[in-house]
């Protein structure tokens, strides 16, 4: 219930001070109280502490390089010289006490993986497959899925600034495109294939740094892959829409596959990356430094979705390597649900927000209910968009602070003009001009108007409003879309049979 205050004037001087006082001191008494809810409302909450430390092993074989020539434009023999801005970004360095992603095989789809790089050496293991030629994934003649795997399993021990986001795990290769083309007609059965395979290898995470066109094959591999509680990871695509309607990318934009959009080193959507209802999930995307297949030296791509993705594959096998016992969808609900996410909630550029490793392995999740640890059973995630306003405690402690400050600066007007000069009139009605100290009383009578026929003149400084200068309007930036995550868009134009994410 409100309650209301009034103010009422007494004709004794005496009593309005002590009234006055008593009112000064209760309206001090609810700022303090204001600031107090503020300091509560925003405090962070301490990580709960982490549990126990559950070691995955793995049971595989380090895969051998088959036979592979790789051209001169993908051979490097230049050192890094810092480690690259993304992984700065996410640090996943400060999850590692828990988890490095141990025993975890991540299947890598894409234009195979070498292991002849020194981030990459024993970290490549056999179960993959090369659809190009007679062999099992390490040949390479491009750059992309070895700086791919790198970023999920690059070693951290090697003597480089460079190092993976989980740099334990195991990466299986399946190369399905020579290069960043569409490949032939043959490459979207190649891909579904691909992903039945890995399951069948023991892969917990499946990364697609690639789009392709969502045939019966793909869609059915998919859902294999789900029903055996593998964690699918898409690159949500390069073909840059800039509305909440763009057309889907597959097989991100097929049902339980996480689709990663890509941000650049200043946290903006960078342009090339596709949007739309189906993107989830945001990680570097722009200027990436990577192991080259060749060389011993390190490759630039200067942007893509594909690159953004393998730092979510990774968080995925971390929270599988700490957690073994959570399901593949609790795996991608952890992830999405503990993103640096956006003012809305979510958007249309970076789906729920940018990953965070290590708000993934140490947060406890909680729903309506109240706590709950993670693996304690189904949380279905709400839109966050539709979520209470998280400042909305802030604004109204600022509210009722605002408010009690009027009060007192009103009060103090009261009590510095209104009660001397009722005091002065004995409380009596009547007109009164204020006039400055030590000049001549009122006298009650009007001015006499000037002898020299000229009106009464009365002059006052001017003022005009001045038009904030910068763009004009109101903007919604990226909140400005509209439309439901994961409402996939009709219509989508007919995609190439296969090409880079």
């Amino acid at each position: 219930m409100r309650r209301s205050t009034s103010l009422s004037f007494v004709p004794n001087g005496s009593s309005i001070r002590v009234a006055l006082v008593r009112a000064g001191v209760a309206a001090g008494l609810v700022v303090t109280l204001a600031a107090v809810a503020v300091a509560v409302a925003v405090a962070v909450p301490a990580a709960a502490a982490p549990k126990k430390h559950h070691v995955a092993t793995g049971s595989g074989t380090v895969a051998a390089q088959q036979s592979c020539h790789v051209p001169a434009g993908a051979t490097h023999d230049n050192p890094l010289q810092r480690t690259p801005w993304g992984l700065d970004r996410v640090q996943p360095q400060r999850a590692w006490p828990l988890s490095r992603g141990q025993g975890v095989k991540v299947a890598v789809i894409d234009s195979g993986v070498s292991p002849d790089n020194v981030v990459l050496k024993n970290a490549v293991y056999e179960g993959g497959h090369d659809y190009l030629a007679d062999g099992n994934g390490t040949c390479d003649q491009y750059g992309h899925g070895t700086v791919v795997a790198g970023i999920i399993a690059g070693r951290d021990d090697t003597g480089t600034p460079f190092y993976g986001v989980a740099p334990d795990a195991e990466i299986l290769p399946y190369r399905v495109l020579v290069n960043d083309q569409k490949g032939s007609d043959a490459t979207p059965g190649y891909i579904a294939d691909a992903i039945r395979r890995a399951t069948d290898a023991g892969a917990r995470v499946v990364n697609m740094s690639l789009t392709t066109v969502p045939t019966d094959a793909l869609r059915s591999a998919v859902k294999y892959a789900l029903a055996h509680d593998v964690v699918l990871v898409a690159a949500a695509g390069n073909e840059g829409n800039t509305d909440a309607n763009g057309e889907a990318q597959y097989p991100a934009a097929l049902p339980g596959v996480l689709a990663v959009g890509g941000i650049d080193e200043k946290g903006g959507h960078v342009g090339s990356s596709s949007t739309g209802n189906y993107l989830e999930l945001a990680g570097p995307g722009k200027d990436i430094d990577g192991p080259a297949p060749a060389g011993g030296g390190f490759i630039t791509f200067p942007a893509g979705t594909s690159f953004a993705t393998p730092y979510v594959a990774g968080v995925a096998a971390l929270i599988r390597a700490y957690e073994p016992k959570l399901s593949a969808e609790q795996v991608r609900e952890r992830i999405l649900r503990t993103a640096d996410h956006p003012p809305q909630g979510w958007n249309a550029t970076v789906g729920y927000g940018v990953v965070n490793p290590y708000r993934a392995l140490t947060a406890t999740l909680k729903d309506d209910a109240g706590a709950a640890p993670a693996g304690s059973g189904d949380r279905s995630m709400a839109d966050p968009r539709t979520r209470a306003d998280p400042l909305r405690t802030v604004k109204l402690a600022a509210g009722i602070t605002a408010a009690a400050l009027l009060a007192l600066a009103v009060l103090a007007l009261i009590g510095s003009r209104v009660v001397p000069r009722g005091r002065r009139r004995d409380w009596r009605a009547g007109r009164a001009a204020f006039v400055p100290d030590g000049a001549d009383r009122p006298t009650g009578r009007r001015p006499a108007a000037p002898d020299d026929g000229r009106p009464v003149a009365v002059t006052a400084p001017s003022s005009r409003s001045n038009t904030p200068s910068g763009p004009g309007g109101s903007r919604t930036g990226q909140g400005g879309f509209a439309g439901t995550p994961r409402a996939l868009p009709g219509g989508a134009r007919a995609l190439p049979s296969g090409g880079r994410g």
